[in-house]
């Protein structure tokens, strides 16, 4: 087994417990949950997707991607996603007010976080939990001793993308606008963008 391999392999298998351990939180914090695909309970599943639905219809609806629930659905609660949940308290009654998913890969650049989705409640938006999630996962990546976070982000998602080079995300070499020449009309079908951050 290969070095590279071996380090997603450890992370692949790494317990909630585990991930939850290397974050550094404090009592200010909303309340967080890790969770395995496996450990979600059907109404995180449920609220969720309201969550995913309700801030990236109109996105996707309007892009090369297309609105697909089924294929999205698929792709979220796939076998090796890992889940960050945010609470708005610890209570049992508390709303979920955001999720990050996440998954450990090996890619062509190394062993790295894949990023698939930060979701927050519009009412929860530009108070600061974006970028707390976002330490959290440099956190996991740093922790797991992955190469770099990575994400992938529509263009017409301004604010995402502004934010996320706010986090010091920049194009990654496997993004479009980043191997294809800059004469090359092709290069404008594609609507989104493949970016990174090294650990």
């Amino acid at each position: 087994m290969s070095r590279k391999s071996g380090r997603v392999r450890r992370a692949v298998n790494a317990t909630s417990s585990d991930i939850l351990a290397c974050l550094e939180r404090n009592d200010t914090m909303p309340f967080i949950r890790i969770a395995h695909n496996s450990e979600l309970e059907a109404k995180e599943k449920a609220d969720m997707w309201d969550l995913y639905e309700e801030n990236m219809f109109d996105l996707y609806s309007n892009s090369s991607f297309g609105w697909k629930p089924a294929k999205r659905k698929k792709e979220i609660f796939h076998t090796l996603s890992r889940f960050l949940l945010i609470y708005d308290s610890q209570e049992e009654a508390s709303k979920m007010i955001g999720f990050c998913m996440f998954r450990f890969e090996n890619e062509e650049g190394g062993c790295v976080v894949y990023c698939y989705d930060i979701q927050l409640s519009s009412q929860h938006q530009r108070r600061g939990i974006g970028k707390m999630v976002m330490e959290f996962v440099f956190s996991i990546c740093k922790f797991f001793d992955m190469d770099k976070t990575v994400l992938t982000v529509l263009k017409a998602n301004k604010k995402a993308m502004t934010f996320y080079q706010t986090c010091g995300f920049k194009p990654d070499p496997a993004s479009p606008s980043v191997y294809l020449a800059e004469d090359d009309s092709s290069r404008e079908e594609y609507d989104y963008e493949i970016m990174s951050k090294a650990v």
